[in-house]
Order: C-alpha cells, then sequence, then structure tokens
C-alpha cells in the first residue's frame, strides 16, 4: 500500500474523527506504517479533496470525508413502496 492509502485506510477506521497532523506522521497503524512524510501525504489527500484539513488553534487535523460527499449524495428512489411489492 502508498503512504497515501495507509493514510486514508487508517482515518476511514476512526469513522470521521479529528487527528492531528502530527499524529500521522512516523507511527505505525494496522494498515502499516506512515513514515516521517505523513504529514504531507495528508495535505496532498486534502488537496486531492479525499480528506479534510481545518486548522485548530495551533495545529491542522485531518479527517475522512463523509461519504456522500466523496461519492455524490444517492437520489431517493421514485417508485413507491406498493410497486416494489408487485415485483415480490
Amino acid at each position: 500500500m502508498t503512504q497515501k492509502e495507509i493514510i486514508t485506510e487508517y482515518l476511514k477506521s476512526l469513522n470521521g474523527e479529528w487527528v492531528k497532523e502530527y499524529n500521522l506522521r512516523a507511527v505505525h497503524t494496522p494498515y502499516g506504517w506512515i513514515g516521517s512524510s505523513g504529514d504531507r501525504r495528508c495535505r496532498e489527500l486534502a488537496e486531492e479533496g479525499i480528506i479534510e484539513r481545518r486548522i485548530s488553534g495551533k495545529y491542522a487535523e485531518m479527517r475522512i470525508k463523509p461519504r456522500d460527499t466523496l461519492f455524490g449524495s444517492v437520489e431517493k428512489s421514485t417508485v413507491s413502496e406498493k410497486d416494489l411489492l408487485k415485483y415480490r
């Protein structure tokens, strides 16, 4: 896995919890090692729109973007429940 893939999977596992950027540098995760350039990879992921980045006090924080933001919102079906029951 690449550093970006490891960071993305790790942030997904935290279910939208904000993580200080310095905690994503030179750390072992269940998905692999994030090296000393982890903070730079995080900024790149934020620029690519994969994760969110915010400044909180003196530190930057990261989290995975909510699913509907990543893939667009899914429109509700226009098929009624009554019509669905016809095909059961």
